[in-house]
């Protein structure tokens, strides 16, 4: 459970960074 939320959580960062 907790690397699906690691994996959102890389996913959400990686957006923002690319923002």
């Amino acid at each position: 459970m907790k690397s699906g939320n690691s994996a959102l959580t890389s996913l959400a960062s990686n957006i923002r960074s690319v923002r």
